[in-house]
C-alpha cells in the first residue's frame, strides 16, 4: 500500500507541474469543456487527497453495496468529507457466475438480479437511505437496457423514501448495453443522470470478452462503432437535460479524453492518480476544436484510425 500511495502522490506532482489549476474548473480559459472530477475508488480517503492535486469536487465511487449487517459505522464514513457519493446498485459480475452457466456475461446480472429478487434491491436501497447526509448520494443502475427498468427501481426508490421520510436522491443508469445507448432518451426521462461504462459498452459492441486474453489486443474503445453509441447516448441525454458521463478505461486515456468531450461527455470518472493529468489535459481544450475531431472520429474506419487522428490532435495542440 505505501508503495501505491507513493505512485499516486507522484502522479499528482506531476499533473501540478503539467498544469492542473486549483480551483478552476478546466476549460475556463476558451469555453467550458469537460470536468474529470469524478475519482474512481473504493477507499474515500484517497479521493479526499486529490483535490489537493486539482481533482476540485471529486467524488469516490462505490462499486457495490453489500446488505449491512453491522455497518452503522462504516455508513457514518460513507458520505465524510464533503463529497458525493456515488453507490452502484445491485452489481454482479460475470465471473462471479457458475463456471458451467453459458456467456455469464449475458446472464443474471445488474439489475436483471434486481428484479428477479426484489428483497435484495428493497435491502440495498435500505442500506443506502440510512447513510447520514443521504442527498449527496447518487445512485447508479447497472446493466439497464430498458426504460422499465428504470421506472421500477425508481417506483421502489421513491416507496421507500416516503416510508422512511428522506428527501430526493439522484438516481442514475449505467449504459453499458447497445439497447441502453440506443435508448438513451427513453432511459433518460427517468434518470437524473446517465454514466458509461466503456469497458462493458466496448466489449457487448465488438462482441469480443475482455476477459479473454486471446481477443484483448482487439477490444478498443475507440472503435467508430463504440464512439457512435456514445454520441448516441450523448443525444439522447441532452433532449432530456440529463448530463452523461464516463466511467472505465477510456475516460482515463489521453487519446480518448478530448474525443469523448467533443461527443458531449462532461465528465470523466479516472483513478486518483490519473486526475491532474487529465485536468491538465482537459484545460488547455477548446469545445470547437474536440468537436471537429469527435466528427472525424465518428466517421473512421477503425479504431486505429481514431487513434492516429488523436495523436495528431495532440501534438498540434502541444505546438
Amino acid at each position: 500500500m505505501p508503495c501505491r500511495r507513493a505512485r499516486d502522490d507522484r502522479a499528482a506532482r506531476r499533473g501540478r507541474s503539467g498544469g492542473a489549476r486549483r480551483g478552476r474548473p478546466p476549460g475556463d480559459d476558451c469555453g467550458r469543456t469537460g470536468d474529470p472530477r469524478l475519482c474512481q475508488s473504493r477507499q474515500p480517503c484517497r479521493c479526499r487527497g486529490r483535490r489537493g492535486a486539482g481533482g476540485g469536487g471529486l467524488r469516490p465511487v462505490a462499486h457495490r453495496i453489500p446488505v449491512p449487517r453491522s455497518g452503522d459505522a462504516a455508513r457514518r464514513r460513507g458520505t465524510g468529507g464533503g463529497l458525493s457519493r456515488h453507490r452502484r446498485g445491485i452489481a454482479r459480475p460475470a465471473r462471479r457466475d457458475p463456471p458451467a452457466r453459458q456467456n455469464p456475461a449475458l446472464g443474471l446480472r445488474g439489475i436483471r438480479v434486481a428484479l428477479a429478487r426484489p428483497e435484495v434491491l428493497d435491502a440495498q436501497l435500505r442500506a443506502i437511505l440510512s447513510v447520514p447526509d443521504v442527498a449527496r448520494c447518487r445512485i447508479m443502475v447497472p446493466m439497464v437496457a430498458s426504460a422499465d427498468e428504470m421506472i421500477a427501481v425508481r417506483a421502489a426508490l421513491d416507496a421507500l423514501r416516503d416510508e422512511l421520510g428522506v428527501g430526493p436522491v439522484q438516481l442514475g443508469a449505467m449504459v453499458e448495453t447497445p439497447a441502453a445507448a440506443a435508448t438513451a432518451d427513453l432511459i433518460a426521462a427517468h434518470s437524473d443522470f446517465l454514466s458509461i461504462g466503456s469497458n462493458d459498452l466496448t466489449q457487448y459492441v465488438l462482441a469480443m470478452d475482455r476477459g479473454n486474453p486471446a481477443l484483448a489486443a482487439g477490444i478498443d474503445g475507440l472503435h467508430p462503432a463504440v464512439l457512435r453509441l456514445i454520441e448516441m447516448t450523448c443525444r439522447g441525454a441532452a433532449t432530456r437535460g440529463v448530463p452523461v458521463s464516463v466511467c472505465g478505461g477510456l475516460a482515463a486515456d489521453p487519446l480518448a479524453a478530448p474525443i469523448l468531450i467533443g461527443l458531449g461527455v462532461r465528465t470523466l470518472s479516472v483513478p486518483p492518480a490519473r486526475v491532474p493529468a487529465i485536468k491538465a489535459l482537459v484545460a488547455r481544450l477548446t469545445l470547437p476544436a474536440v468537436q471537429d475531431l469527435a466528427a472525424a472520429a465518428l466517421s473512421a474506419a477503425s479504431a486505429a484510425e481514431v487513434r492516429g487522428l488523436a495523436r495528431r490532435f495532440a501534438e498540434e495542440a502541444a505546438r
